[in-house]
């Protein structure tokens, strides 16, 4: 009886242990990401794509802007597909009202292949005499699910 209790272990129960342990786990899908440095420009901010793991297409971001002076967000949707994509291809966003001030977007797809890589930028200008000083600004790029977001100070 013993032999045949050790028989069936080694038969029936070992083959399938060793099956499910040698079975990696499934990885999750990656997340599409970006990662963003910013400097100074005349009335406002330059931010350029510094890292990026995962393809990301500019037609599906959205870009938005928040402050707590303000108290509410604004954004700017991607440049319409229609627009060619070339090389250094420049896409300029409306310009949209922020407190007491005009925003305005001008992206630069430095491929021109229409996906976020490195080197990409854009700029958020707010006229006539910049953002507010001493402000903490919040910057986020979603295509459609959150890529990239930047705290800041003007």
């Amino acid at each position: 009886m013993a032999i045949a209790v050790i028989a069936l272990v080694i038969l029936v129960i070992a083959p399938i242990a060793l099956y499910f342990a040698l079975i990696a786990p499934e990885e999750e899908p990656e997340i599409p990401s970006a990662v963003m440095s910013m400097s100074e420009i005349a009335h406002g901010f330059r931010f350029t794509i510094a890292d990026v793991n995962g393809t990301i297409l500019w037609a599906n971001a959205r870009i938005s802007l928040f402050s707590s002076l303000v108290g509410t967000a604004v954004g700017w949707q991607s440049p319409s597909s229609s627009i060619p994509m070339i090389s250094g291809v420049v896409w300029y966003g409306e310009t949209i009202q922020f407190g007491g001030t005009n925003a305005t977007l001008e992206l630069t797809d430095a491929a021109g292949d229409g996906t976020i890589d490195v080197g990409d930028y854009f700029t958020v200008v707010a006229e006539p005499s910049g953002f507010a000083h001493g402000i903490t600004y919040y910057l986020e790029i979603r295509a459609p699910s959150y890529v990239s977001s930047l705290d800041f100070v003007a």
